[in-house]
């Protein structure tokens, strides 16, 4: 079980649900904003299985990503 988790920690594609844990959401909010396209991040689409990756996750929390885009919002004035 704990290699299995190492090997978790690894790979480039989280699921949803790994994604919404580590940005501290609601894997259904995820799902709404994907399903909206107001979903920040690149997803990648196998199958039925909807993957985001890591490195775009870990830069969101970096703040490498444009926080008004990671929020939604418009810059109407």
């Amino acid at each position: 079980m704990l290699n299995r988790q190492r090997d978790t920690k690894k790979k480039p594609l989280l699921t949803v649900s790994q994604a919404a844990v580590l940005l501290g959401s609601d894997r259904s909010t995820l799902y709404k904003a994907i399903g909206d396209d107001r979903f920040p991040l690149p997803v990648v689409r196998l199958n039925r299985q909807i993957l985001i990756p890591r490195v775009a996750v870990e830069r969101l929390l970096g703040g490498l990503v444009d926080q008004e885009a990671a929020v939604g919002t418009s810059s109407a004035s």
